[in-house]
């Protein structure tokens, strides 16, 4: 099995779930990456394959079948901001170090300018190119992929993650449905609804519409113009409040 995420598309969310399950739970073996040029040279040997940050480019000629998982580029920018302004883990991230240091001198509007430039950034992490990029790389006809929003899985876990084992053709145990309820947004928030904004939580919000509290309607705009390839085939409702 393979899963691809991006950053700030669930994808620690998404890895707590199924190491949860896989490996405390069944003691089976796990491959996770961070980085977008990694893919292990014995993919048979584990019971999944999770790519936080996944790169196209690279994964293209080595995948054999894959959950891809996507988010409204407006939700990742704003909340890559908060993120990056204060609540996520450094650990050893170069440019993050540096980029927090920009964000935290400059108000919030040039801080979410800087924030945008840098999800497109090519060196984002080692080895791995920018979200923003990196997803409107990938192929979304090929049908060895299969593509789910973020927010649609994290609304209704237990429907889409049924779709995503029959697309990878695995049969779960009823055990692992009793593993979601621990990883909700209210779980992870210290029993805060969605909806109820922490800003020194990494789990700041929960509201999949949260960008419109925080963008202007020309900054939506134009940070919609330039990654309306996502919005307008995959986030048709957002589109329309700029095309109507």
């Amino acid at each position: 099995m393979e899963f691809i995420s991006h950053h700030k598309c669930a994808s620690g969310w998404l890895a707590d779930i199924l190491y949860s399950y896989f490996v405390l739970r069944h003691q089976r073996p796990a491959f996770h990456s961070a980085r977008g040029d990694e893919y292990p040279p014995n993919p048979d040997s584990f019971a999944y394959l999770m790519f936080g940050n996944g790169n196209w480019r690279y994964l293209e000629s080595r995948i054999h079948r894959a959950v891809h998982i996507i988010r409204n580029p407006l939700a990742v920018i704003v909340s890559s901001y908060f993120s990056h302004l204060k609540t996520h883990p450094l650990d050893g991230w170069k440019q993050l170090e540096l980029q927090r240091e920009k964000i935290i001198g400059v108000d919030f509007e040039k801080g979410i300018e800087l924030t945008e430039e840098f999800l497109c950034n090519p060196l984002f992490f080692d080895g791995t190119p920018g979200p923003l990029v990196a997803m409107a790389e990938f192929d979304f006809e090929n049908e060895r992929l299969m593509t789910v929003r973020m927010e649609d899985l994290v609304a209704y876990p237990e429907p889409s993650f049924r779709r995503m084992f029959d697309f990878l053709g695995v049969v779960i145990d009823d055990d692992f449905w009793d593993t979601i309820p621990s990883h909700s947004f209210v779980a992870k928030a210290g029993g805060r609804l969605p909806g109820q904004v922490d800003f020194n939580s990494h789990y700041r919000s929960g509201n999949p519409f949260d960008w419109a509290n925080h963008l202007t309607f020309l900054q939506a705009k134009r940070f919609y113009e330039k990654h309306r390839t996502i919005i307008d085939r995959f986030y048709p409702e957002a589109a329309r409040l700029f095309n109507d």
